[in-house]
């Protein structure tokens, strides 16, 4: 959205933005301003409504995004008390503060070889051949509320959590159902909270699971101050957990039942989108009486070419919030559906646009795909046509050797840091528990990396350890707290699960995929060769040889360098979400790959379906999808979702 968060809101955006107290869905399609929207509600309540600001909760699915949120709103509201936080570290945080004895995560280790064992024990209700990983995937969906067709999966949860209390553990997926479980049992210890975080608001609230949705609705009542900002047209994870109907599911919890009469759901959406562009005199009514929907109708980011085309897709949905974006600037843009009667010609025509472009017209668009592997083989012709790229996880080592080796510095300062903080900064001895002086150039490394807007100033002087970095830490404390919180799990897992916590948990992936030209194959690479380790020492030690190589390298090689702002992104569907580019090229659009072969469940389509539209919305100006509809001899078959745009569908 380019400087959108400079500009004035527009009348949808400030009727969000002014909403009152209660709870609110701000319905924010692609390109919308929902971020510009969340920063100015906050300011808001706190300058306008006189909102204790230590007492707004900001929540999100990353650290990189709530530190981004967070910069952001710091850069128009001095307030560093407001809280922005992930899911996972507030709740944790919330089990951590009311549990007796200190949580630790089962090593992903332990977790396997005791799947293993059930899968070898006589269980009645367990099928022959099942696997681990089986195992592990059913639970994992059981704790993220998600349906399980087999009968026997709440037994089988049920012997692994006994397995788990006996000796103190937590799964991963267990912090937000074990938080829901303490506050439900605890009604004294959920009052606290509750005067805590008073006001709560969500960014991409289409990905929330049933259990986090659960746990929001606790922290939130009575008074439901509960603000969520999301698009059910994007919600893309349901592997991950994720509710597609959570966004419909808000609006009749809290919508419907807050207005007179209950209409239809749909007939609620149609009237608050028919009032959005009236005056904002119907906010300063009593909460009762107020809209509690708003739809951000606007898309600043996309050409009408490419909405008309992305709206034409997504209403080929059923189960979905009904709305209609528009334009919210005169860019017209282009969207092309151009057949090829076989793979080669798709992937030439493809790579001859990107080598007629200009270098900075190349580094602002983007190839997607629908998964990695389909990726590669466009990436090997690139290669060979010495058209420049950048791509994350094609399975080619192209990393640029000089960000190589500052991801490697930055991983292993995290380490070095917390085995030295885990020792005893001053009381260690020899090279895996560092000096003190190097603890301190660790820490400067890699506090900010993700962005925390740490000052380095907690470091204070003389040596450093846990209690002096939280003394000298000032309004820094709580982030200090976290930093410290993070850095002792990662001491005390396994080296695979550890990367796992500090890449996804912590936040170090998206910071390296937004800082390094070929971060993803990078940290697939590290996150591999993690398992072949069993001590975060041994670790440790393997990444400083890593380090150490890739300087050579980088010495060697540093005239070699090509100029990573000509390259074209490639990446795939799901890795593309949040970003934009000028121009989208979306190849393979066929049966089989868009919709996946394994979709054929009315709501495993509708999902490929928000996929396709995630990747769509990404162009900002010309968007060309191919597709293969091959020849006389070997028919191809293009998707059924190209009926969209004209097409025949495609009868299977």
């Amino acid at each position: 959205m380019g400087n959108r968060s400079e500009q004035k809101a527009d009348p949808a955006q400030e009727t969000a933005i002014r909403k009152g107290a209660g709870p609110c869905a701000v319905i924010a399609g692609p390109g919308s301003g929902k971020t510009l929207v969340l920063v100015q509600r906050i300011r808001c309540l706190i300058e306008e409504r006189g909102v204790d600001p230590s007492s707004i909760l900001v929540l999100t699915f990353s650290r990189a995004a709530a530190a981004h949120m967070r910069r952001r709103f710091l850069h128009s509201c001095p307030h560093p008390e407001t809280v922005f936080g992930t899911f996972h570290s507030v709740f944790f945080r919330i089990l951590q503060e009311s549990a007796a004895a200190r949580l630790k995560l089962i090593d992903p280790a332990a977790k396997q070889d005791y799947l293993r064992h059930l899968c070898g024990l006589p269980l009645p209700f367990l099928p022959e051949k099942t696997t681990a990983e089986e195992l592990q995937l059913l639970i994992s969906r059981y704790k993220n509320g998600l349906a399980c067709r087999q009968s026997w999966v709440p037994a089988l949860v049920e012997i692994y959590d006994t397995y788990l209390e006996g000796r103190g553990w937590l799964d991963f997926d267990d912090m937000i159902l074990r938080c829901v479980r303490l506050l439900q049992e605890k009604p004294d210890l959920l009052a606290v909270w509750r005067e805590r975080f008073q006001w709560i608001l969500v960014d991409e609230f289409q990905d929330v699971s049933p259990s986090q949705y659960r746990a929001l609705q606790l922290l939130a009542a009575p008074a439901d101050n509960l603000f969520v900002v999301g698009d059910d047209d994007q919600s893309i994870y349901g592997f991950r957990g994720t509710d597609p109907l959570i966004m419909q599911r808000f609006l009749s919890d809290y919508v419907t039942k807050a207005q007179d009469g209950g209409t239809d759901l749909q007939d609620r959406a149609a009237g608050s989108r028919a009032g959005l562009t009236g005056s904002q005199d119907r906010m300063t009514g009593s909460p009762d009486r107020e809209d509690r929907i708003v739809f951000l109708t606007a898309n600043y980011r996309c050409g009408s070419q490419v909405i008309r085309a992305a709206s034409s897709l997504i209403r080929c949905n059923k189960y979905r919030i009904d709305k209609a974006f528009r334009p919210g600037t005169n860019l017209q843009g282009s969207f092309l559906c151009l057949p090829f009667s076989d793979r080669d010609l798709e992937y030439s025509y493809i790579a001859a646009e990107l080598k007629k472009m200009s270098g900075k017209e190349r580094g602002q668009t983007a190839v997607i795909f629908r998964t990695h592997g389909a990726a590669a083989s466009f990436v090997r012709l690139l290669h060979e046509q010495q058209v420049p790229f950048l791509a994350a996880g094609t399975g080619r080592r192209q990393a640029v050797p000089t960000d190589r080796t500052r991801i490697l510095q930055d991983l292993c300062a995290y380490y070095r840091a917390a085995i030295s903080l885990g020792a005893g900064a001053a009381g260690g001895q020899g090279r895996f528990y560092p000096a003190a002086g190097n603890l301190r150039e660790d820490l400067l490394q890699i506090m900010n990396r993700p962005e925390r807007f740490l000052s380095g100033s907690f470091l204070g002087p003389g040596v450093p350890d846990k209690r002096n970095l939280l003394q000298y830490a000032g309004c820094e404390r709580e982030t200090v707290r976290e930093l410290v919180r993070d850095l002792e799990l990662l001491d005390s897992l396994s080296p695979v699960y550890s990367m796992r916590y500090l890449l996804d948990s912590v936040g170090y992936r998206a910071c390296a995929l937004s800082d390094f030209d070929r971060a993803g194959t990078v940290l697939e690479e590290l996150e591999a060769e993690a398992g072949r380790f069993s001590g975060v020492r041994q670790w440790l030690r393997h990444l400083e040889t890593l380090q150490e190589k890739s300087r050579s390298r980088d010495a060697a090689q540093s005239s070699s360098r090509e100029n990573a702002d000509e390259g074209a992104r490639i990446l795939t569907m799901h890795a593309c979400k949040g970003l934009e580019f000028d121009t989208v090229f979306i190849p393979d659009v066929n049966e089989g790959n868009v919709p996946s072969k394994r979709s054929w469940r009315q709501d495993q389509v509708e999902e490929e379906r928000r996929l396709l539209y995630v990747a769509m919305t990404r162009a900002k100006r010309n968007l060309t999808i191919t597709y293969l509809e091959g020849t006389p001899d070997r028919p191809a078959a293009p998707s059924r979702f190209l009926s969209a745009f004209g097409l025949p569908l495609f009868e299977s």
